[in-house]
């Protein structure tokens, strides 16, 4: 159980720099006029920022009126990041008390297929869980999909199942106008632990992209 918390700990530091340099880049690029409106939220949005929530409209009304400085615009953005990352931690680490889950962080390695799909990877990382011997991805992951990709509509079910050494998790995905499509993730299974190795994003049965995680 500690060592699990350590490793989300460690990860949770690591996305938090990545996530501050991000912030100062978009931020000044938006300044300067090198990126417009449009393109500049759906920046943000992917590096975890919630453009809809009312901290952010509040605070982002304040900066286009001159009333903030693109200084204390940064660091106002950085602690909406900080709360994001601190409230996903404690739901962590409640599941893992209450639960007694495997609780594991994977980061995107490469990606191969769809270079719409690999781009939007390769911002983020994927979470999985073990309960029960079985391996589930976890709910942020899915709110991060559906918040990032705008094809997506929602996320219906997961399917786990094994084969030997090997289990394969299965997320359903239903698609703005009807269409379907599924993430296979695959990996290595041993006696309370598990190992993700890649995913498969598939529509109509045509893999469309395979990311690998390290």
């Amino acid at each position: 159980m500690k060592l699990n918390y350590f490793i989300l700990s460690f990860f949770l530091c690591i996305s938090y720099g990545n996530s501050n340099e991000q912030i100062i880049k978009l931020n000044e690029l938006y300044f300067n006029n090198v990126l417009d409106l449009s393109s500049y939220k759906k920046s943000i949005t992917k590096i975890g920022v919630d453009i809809n929530s009312n901290d952010f409209i509040s605070l982002f009304e304040l900066f286009e009126t001159g009333v903030l400085d693109i200084e204390s615009y940064n660091q106002a953005l950085e602690k909406i990041i900080i709360n994001r990352d601190q409230t996903k931690e404690n739901n962590i680490v409640e599941d893992l008390i209450s639960n007694d889950k495997i609780f594991k962080t994977y980061k995107h390695k490469k990606c191969q297929g769809s270079s719409q799909i690999c781009k939007l990877f390769a911002f983020d990382s994927v979470d999985l869980y073990m309960e029960n011997g079985s391996i589930y991805v976890s709910k942020d992951f899915e709110k991060w999909l559906v918040d990032n990709d705008p094809d997506v509509e929602k996320v219906t079910k997961q399917i786990f199942h094994d084969k030997g050494n090997k289990f394969y998790t299965t997320i359903k995905v239903l698609l703005v106008g009807g269409k379907k499509a599924e993430g296979n993730f695959r990996g290595t299974l041993q006696k309370n632990d598990f190992e993700l190795t890649l995913l498969d994003i598939k529509s109509r049965g045509v893999t469309k992209a395979t990311i690998y995680f390290e």
